[in-house]
């Protein structure tokens, strides 16, 4: 993959794959390539999650969450577990926030 291809998938990796899939099947990447984008992805994901957890934005956030931990797992198993254990905190808190309300 070109710099400027990489740089692109890196600063909005929605933008050049459609799933956490496509990056780690992506033949012109290497491992640590994929990895740097699966994690520049699940942070976005995680972020608006967040926000959406605690009714920030005025949109619902893409649910590729799930998909990219998993596809992170075998490229960085402790950021995968980091990331898990950040989003069980957010959708505990997502949930809390929507029984206050009902």
């Amino acid at each position: 993959m070109a710099a400027a291809a990489f740089a692109d998938a890196l600063l909005d990796p929605a933008s050049v794959f459609d799933t956490p899939a496509d990056v780690v099947s992506h033949p012109g990447l290497r491992d640590d390539q994929k990895r740097v984008i699966l994690l520049a992805w699940a942070n976005d994901a995680l972020g608006l999650e967040w926000a959406d957890a605690r009714d920030l934005t005025d949109f619902a956030p893409v649910a590729h969450l799930d998909a990219l931990l998993e596809a992170l797992e075998p490229l960085d198993p402790k950021a995968a577990a980091d990331y898990r254990a950040v989003r069980k905190h957010v959708r505990n808190e997502s949930a809390r926030r929507k029984r206050k309300l009902t």
